[in-house]
């Protein structure tokens, strides 16, 4: 057909195509054999045969040194200049932890870590008289360089043993020759040397408590550091000449990370002991004291009221005072404010660890979800009739509405990627934290909130008034009188008030009853130490967010109790402050 003859559209013109050019048949279904392909695949499918014959090594136990064979791996003495001159040092070497494989991620803890983590909670109680008698030997008094004499027992007819240790100091690691007898485990005269073993059985490494005490200082201002603690003490040996080598003479990437994690939080551990044991031992002694100044009519009975020790140690402005039952114009006995934070989330695929320490400031998950299944019972019931409003339920409705706090069913977070949402925290008007709450809801659900006053209120005197200042204090009193979410002993002494950052957005009948700047009694007080404890331990968000879920709270709860140590021992400039304003 010609170009003339191809029909076209009328008014735009011929329209032409180019005729379609015939090809050759395609080839991509042809096959080709590449020359040697299949006599490759032969000789790799027999090495893989003799691997899948060879007997599976059993990996170590969680926790415990890879010790492996003399000849396999040695460490290097400090360098001489040439590397041809490495000496053997005498005991037990290290392994290579990069040469072995990393094991597929544990998410919940196994049996074997579980005994690990028993055997160590069998051996502290065993540990804190020699950290004890070791600390206050050192007291004052300049660490030896040299190491204390040997362990001499009294008992002529006990046996002996010795343990090559190696034991890291902060300038330096050497092995050592540590003898002891069977009349006392071998961490225990490790503790005795100012040594803290890395293994609660046989250790092969121990680290020098002087070295961990500045590692918890530092702590206290930067927060976990142990993968910098470890990669910062290999590099500083080797600057030092001091290298670990493995069998081959190369040096080994990371031997010290796990046998530092272990030790700096059982150590920890150990320390949180010994302090309770002090603290106990000086709450017995206040009581004898009491007892004995009291009238001899007297004893027995407690002349007069007084807050737990516990709320006294951590803010004496606050907790120590023996009046109570001031007015509101007198500002209540106590103040205290509370808030929600979820940033301080955790990563469901993080994992947990066995549990390993009981929490100072965090109230157990039980207490929480107590108070959660006694607020869902009384909400059942039919609401107070007898409950007269403070505010119209007309602007409570439209703060609860303009408010997330309130709105215990808005996803703040995502459930399926993280299982603790955040925290909640109690503080006093001096910012220090009383109680945490661990979340782990998707909302700021008002449980949380119940289960920190209630829990502060079992160390509190029957006659003590609090003032609670929350940012949607109006939604929750209305909740706690329509519902008697809080038994009549309790709700009848707390009156409350909204945050003073948060409260301009209330409605203005609202803020005539709840602002605490147009509240009788309250003075400087602004609710918002939950903001400066937030931003204290702000540094803490992405490291505990990817650690495990039992080390997570114990970073966070050590983290404020060194807060509220800090802002204890500074309540005089802290008063002098607010008063110059």
């Amino acid at each position: 057909m010609s170009r003339n003859d191809q029909t076209y559209i009328h008014a735009t013109g011929p329209h032409f195509t180019s005729p379609q050019r015939r090809r050759a048949p395609s080839r991509h279904n042809e096959q080709f054999e590449i020359l040697g392909h299949s006599q490759c695949e032969k000789v790799l499918l027999a090495r893989l045969q003799r691997l899948d014959d060879v007997p599976a090594k059993r990996a170590p136990p969680v926790g415990e040194l890879v010790v492996p064979h003399e000849s396999d791996v040695d460490m290097g003495v400090p360098c001489t200049g040439n590397d041809h001159d490495h000496e053997m040092m005498e005991g037990v070497p290290i392994p290579d932890a990069a040469s072995d494989p990393s094991p597929r991620k544990r998410i919940v803890p196994d049996e074997e870590a579980i005994r690990l983590y028993d055997r160590w909670k069998d051996l502290l109680p065993k540990l804190i008289h020699p950290l004890r008698k070791y600390r206050q030997a050192i007291f004052r008094t300049p660490i030896a360089p040299e190491p204390p004499d040997a362990h001499q027992c009294q008992n002529a007819s006990c046996g002996t043993g010795a343990a090559s240790i190696i034991c890291l100091f902060w300038d330096h690691f050497e092995s050592r020759k540590i003898a002891y007898c069977t009349c006392t485990t071998l961490p225990e005269h490790l503790m005795s040397q100012g040594l803290f073993p890395t293994s609660p059985t046989q250790p092969r490494m121990a680290v020098s408590i002087a070295l961990l005490e500045f590692y918890f200082a530092l702590f206290e201002r930067s927060g976990d550091a142990v993968t910098a603690l470890a990669g910062a003490l290999r590099n500083f040996y080797a600057r030092h000449g001091w290298h670990m080598l493995d069998a081959k003479g190369q040096p080994i990437r990371d031997p010290f990370r796990r046998g530092l994690g272990y030790a700096i939080q059982w150590y920890d551990a150990l320390s949180t002991k010994v302090g309770c044991h002090l603290e106990d031992i000086i709450d017995h002694t206040r009581g004898l004291v009491r007892d004995d100044v009291r009238p001899l009519h007297q004893v027995g009975t407690n002349p007069y009221e007084e807050c737990a020790s516990l709320l006294q140690r951590r803010c004496p402005a606050c907790f120590a005072g023996t009046t109570f039952g001031r007015s509101e114009h007198e500002g209540y006995d106590i103040q205290l404010s509370v808030d929600g934070n979820f940033s301080q989330r955790h990563l469901r695929s993080a994992g947990d660890s066995p549990w390993f320490y009981q929490p100072e400031y965090f109230i157990s998950k039980a207490q929480v979800d107590a108070v959660g299944v006694h607020i869902s019972s009384q909400r059942k019931k039919p609401p107070n009739r007898s409950y007269i409003p403070k505010v119209p339920d007309e602007a409570v409705d439209s703060c609860e509405h303009g408010h997330d706090a309130a709105d215990e069913h808005k996803t703040k977070t995502n459930k399926d990627i993280f299982d603790d949402t955040g925290v909640m925290a109690l503080v006093c008007r001096h910012d220090i934290p009383i109680f945490l709450a661990n979340i782990d809801t998707p909302g700021e659900q008002q449980k949380y909130v119940l289960a920190l006053i209630s829990t502060l209120f079992q160390y509190l005197p029957s006659r003590a008034l609090i003032r609670i200042l929350y940012d949607v204090a109006c939604v929750v009193e209305r909740s706690i009188a329509l519902y008697k979410l809080l038994p009549e002993n309790i709700s009848s002494r707390i009156s409350w008030s909204t945050s003073a950052m948060h409260a301009y957005g209330h409605e203005w009948s609202c803020q005539l009853v709840y602002n605490p700047r147009m509240s009788p009694g309250l003075g400087l007080t602004d609710g918002e130490g939950t903001e400066w404890f937030w931003s204290r331990s702000r540094k803490l968000i992405p490291i505990t967010r990817t650690s495990a879920r039992a080390r997570r709270i114990w970073l966070l709860d050590r983290q404020a109790g060194t807060i509220s140590n800090e802002l204890r021992d500074d309540l005089g400039d802290f008063l002098k402050r607010r008063l110059t304003r």
